[in-house]
């Protein structure tokens, strides 16, 4: 991990820090603005199979933070159809093949870390496939603010969100106690996720397509606090 030790900006004095060691991110709609990539593949194979005509904003609005292999059971069931089982190796795949030219960062996240990581531990915790993730960071040059070998990703999990075994996992890899992490997420079965695992968790919603209704799907949930803007998240541990 090649972390800057200096900071764009100072953050804080270190005696007027937060309470927090560690702060662990989602990736999907987080760091990375993947969320049309692959909600887009999700509608496309979902589509092939059923006939149906799934959109990339149907996908997002009514199953945003879904992992894959959930998504398919969930519209198999739902529009009493056949999905194969190998549907979501199959989302892997094209995503492999897209992420060097259609993944973008979210905008101020490489600086907000910039600025955060002198101070705190980062990690990540996705429901996304690991090498996806992984791959995602990579190519956004996200991936100097994380060690790679430690993020959690739903693939390597029997119980993804909204359990909270990821950011549990996440906080050990790190050797923090869940009391002492802050979760940054921009879904609601993540928030949930977070809230399970017994840590402070606030909203993202630089990357919702309709972030009022967002912020409030995140606060009922059980966030404590709603961010516009990765900066904004930086500025917020001032206070």
């Amino acid at each position: 991990m090649n972390v800057n030790t200096e900071p764009s900006k100072p953050l804080m004095p270190n005696s007027l820090l937060p309470d927090y060691d560690l702060i662990i991110f989602d990736c999907d709609g987080t760091l990375v603005n993947s969320h049309d990539m692959n909600h887009s593949i999700m509608a496309e194979i979902a589509n092939q199979y059923g006939g149906l005509s799934y959109s990339l904003e149907s996908v997002e609005k009514e199953y945003l933070g879904i992992d894959y292999a959930k998504f398919f059971k969930m519209v198999s069931a739902k529009e009493n159809i056949d999905i194969p089982d190998d549907a979501a190796n199959q989302c892997v795949a094209m995503v492999y093949e897209r992420i060097p030219t259609m993944m973008k960062k979210i905008d101020g996240t490489y600086e907000a870390l910039e600025r955060l990581a002198p101070y705190y531990k980062l990690n990540v915790a996705s429901n996304a496939n690991l090498k996806i993730v992984q791959d995602s960071l990579r190519a956004t040059g996200l991936d100097q603010f994380f060690d790679l070998d430690k993020i959690m990703a739903g693939r390597a999990m029997a119980t993804p969100k909204p359990a909270p075994d990821l950011f549990l996992a996440a906080a050990q890899n790190m050797n923090v106690a869940p009391q002492k992490c802050l979760v940054i997420e921009d879904s609601p079965t993540g928030v949930q996720a977070g809230v399970a695992a017994g840590m402070e968790v606030w909203g993202f919603t630089g990357a919702a397509r309709e972030p009022e209704l967002t912020s409030k799907a995140l606060k009922s949930a059980g966030v404590s606090r709603v961010f516009s803007s990765f900066i904004h998240i930086a500025d917020g541990l001032r206070d």
